[in-house]
């Protein structure tokens, strides 16, 4: 195991199987988890991240990268408190969960992607702007396997 504890995450697959067996958990469903939420906010990245990039489709994917890191790390939240994980209370403790529970494979990047995100409050500065816009253009295939482990833990 890496870094991050063992307990956290055998009580995650414990946690997790009695969901999926129905024991003592919250039930746990997409809808509850916003996840057609997430999947709609990643598609209308993806549509921004191909237009020709000029200052307003950059400002656009920005916009549209801080909505995809936030639902995110807001539905990784729910599903882990869900799973019987404590709140993580915040993004970065979100993601140190995530990866200590295989929901995410690589928790540098998502750590990353938050202080990106809380980085685009100041976009009005060229270079932060051009950092967001590189980090939003990185960001979907992490989305897209997170979908995909939250989806798996469901079934």
């Amino acid at each position: 195991m890496n870094k991050y504890d063992s307990m956290s995450y055998c009580r995650f697959v414990l946690k997790s199987v009695y969901i999926l067996i129905g024991i003592g958990a919250t039930q746990l469903n997409k809808e509850d988890l916003k996840l057609a939420e997430l999947k709609k906010t990643l598609m209308r990245l993806r549509e921004a991240l191909e237009v020709e990039k000029t200052d307003i489709t950059r400002d656009s994917v920005i916009q549209r990268f801080e909505f995809t890191v936030e639902l995110s790390w807001k539905v990784l939240q729910k599903f882990l408190k869900a799973s019987g994980l404590p709140d993580p209370l915040t993004p970065k403790n979100a993601i140190r969960d995530a990866a200590r529970t295989k929901l995410v494979t690589d928790p540098e990047a998502w750590i990353q992607f938050i202080n990106d995100r809380n980085l685009s409050s100041h976009t009005y500065r060229e270079d932060l702007a051009e950092q967001v816009y590189a980090s939003a253009a990185k960001l979907p295939p992490h989305v897209d396997e997170l979908i995909q482990s939250i989806e798996n833990q469901l079934k």
